[in-house]
């Protein structure tokens, strides 16, 4: 599913194997859990979003399964790529909304997302578990700190809208519209 409001554009996926990477550290975001009325299933979810700002389209890719746990927290936990953010790397990534993109999630945009992730977990009251970011694409001169945050907390909205079983089209759309 695609939403495009004016400059800003979001795909919703349910998975993209070329954006799958690994990462020797993580950073784990651990917030308070929420509840919920029934037991959550394990789910999985993809965004992707671009914005045209003036000459700019900042872009990036985030997916992450859930998986519940007993206990009282969420963890969220953001791989960060092997590899620095540098020019020259091979862009294998499949985009939705462009040309492909670079796999991985450098340093700098691992901790925003995982900032993110965590402040919308909170916000959310996602039922106790492991949100573990595992798909990223970036652009290796457009993507941005604020991209990735905009993208985790995309990203976590759908992750709720899937454990409650929401309309998981109408979410992304009133976030995008929200952007500013």
């Amino acid at each position: 599913m695609i939403v495009e409001v004016g400059s800003r554009r979001a795909a919703v996926l349910l998975d993209e194997l070329t954006a799958r990477y690994v990462g020797t550290q993580k950073l784990d975001r651990h917030v308070r859990a929420g509840q919920i009325a029934v037991d959550p299933l394990p789910v999985r979810a993809v965004v992707e979003i671009k914005r045209q700002q003036g000459g700019m389209s900042p872009r990036a890719l985030l997916g992450a399964g859930f998986a519940p746990t007993d206990g009282a927290d969420v963890h969220c936990i953001v791989p960060v790529s092997d590899d620095p953010l540098s020019l020259g790397r091979q862009a294998v990534c499949r985009s939705t909304l462009g040309r492909p993109i670079v796999a991985g999630l450098p340093e700098e945009f691992a901790i925003a997302a995982a900032d993110s992730l965590g402040a919308a977990a909170t916000s959310l009251s996602l039922p106790p578990g492991i949100l573990t970011v595992d798909r990223a694409g970036y652009d290796e001169v457009e993507s941005s700190e604020h991209i990735f945050a905009a993208a985790a907390q995309l990203l976590c909205h759908v992750i709720h809208a899937q454990l409650r079983g929401l309309d998981t089209e109408q979410i992304p759309r009133e976030l995008v519209e929200s952007w500013l």
